[in-house]
């Protein structure tokens, strides 16, 4: 290893650390060298996969030197919000209202059962726990959120909560990021879900080029393009579900179409959503509808999909891109 340069090795590292963060952890256990100099790219590339690590992570980042904690691509995935998954620390926090200041672990270990996505078998959640759980899970995924922002670039969240929520209660001002994957779920037994208010969407993601929207839609008083267009200014290409314009007979014509800066919208869903006779009666006029009379060198297209809505077939595009892939876009 010392007949290599250095810099040779740290171009491999660089490399080497873009996945869901295995690659780094497994470079810290080689060597004492290995571990040195993989530092720099140890967490430029993490997948969080339970709810207890978002605030585990949180602190491990707090407390290495500021070199060594550029996040660029991030996944988070919350994999059932229950009290399955409430661990001592996290029902401390609920308690306490405060942050942890205490050592936290930070487990590795990807929760991909489907069992685990099941709450049948549970008693039912206080509605006082729930604002708990929902607004101390917030502010963890916030404080993370806030830690990163100034070097994140690509961001997948799958958010689960006892309430809906607007896009404002969940994210932070991100001003260099570029790619955004959201799907917000709630309980099965939430009665209202749509998340709405009568205020503008603040300009969280001004550098912000792509945007993947699943799960809840936002009731607003303004149109589907100007919520872009206030979001994010510098949007150029759009995913949504493809059902959503299927079933969009209570929105008026003009809701739809997108900032001029957007020049591709990709409908996702599966084969049979597209043969629905309500799909097929907009597919003709979907040119028109997102982009009205400047439809010229702007494309919709699709992606034909079955697991459009569940967790593991975002985080697979995911880690497809932090690999430097298409992901969800090609």
């Amino acid at each position: 290893m010392e007949r290599v340069p250095v810099e040779l090795w740290l171009h491999v590292f660089s490399i080497a650390c873009s996945d869901d963060g295995r690659t780094g952890r497994s470079l810290s256990m080689v060597s004492r060298r290995v571990n040195e100099l993989s530092k720099p790219f140890k967490y430029q590339s993490i997948a969080v996969d339970k709810l207890s690590n978002i605030a585990a992570l949180t602190e491990i980042l707090q407390n290495l030197p500021i070199e060594f904690r550029a996040v660029h691509k991030l996944f988070i995935h919350v994999p059932e919000f229950s009290p399955n998954d409430w661990d001592d620390d996290f029902m401390d926090r609920m308690s306490t209202g405060s942050s942890d200041d205490g050592q936290m672990e930070y487990d590795a270990q990807v929760q991909d059962e489907d069992e685990s996505m099941s709450d049948s078998d549970e008693e039912p959640v206080p509605e006082e726990d729930q604002a708990k759980a929902d607004d101390q899970a917030i502010q963890d995924l916030q404080r993370l959120l806030t830690l990163v922002s100034p070097t994140l670039t690509i961001l997948t969240l799958f958010w689960r909560s006892f309430e809906p929520m607007l896009v404002e209660e969940i994210l932070v001002p991100l001003p260099h990021l570029r790619e955004l994957c959201l799907f917000r779920t709630v309980m099965a037994n939430t009665e209202e879900l749509e998340p709405s208010t009568e205020e503008k969407v603040p300009t969280l993601l001004p550098s912000l080029i792509r945007l993947h929207l699943g799960g809840l839609r936002e009731d607003r008083p303004m149109t589907f393009g100007q919520f872009l267009l206030d979001l994010s200014p510098s949007l150029r290409e759009l995913r949504i579900p493809m059902h959503v314009i299927a079933d969009d007979s209570q929105d008026p014509p003009e809701y739809w179409q997108v900032p001029i800066t957007v020049t591709k919208v990709l409908l996702e869903g599966s084969p049979t959503t597209l043969a629905t006779s309500s799909m097929q009666a907009v597919v003709p006029n979907l040119p028109r509808k997102f982009f009205g009379d400047k439809a010229a060198g702007r494309t919709v297209e699709f992606d034909l999909i079955n697991e459009a809505f569940h967790w593991k077939e975002w985080r697979r595009r995911w880690v497809s891109r932090a690999e430097g892939g298409g992901g969800c876009w090609c």
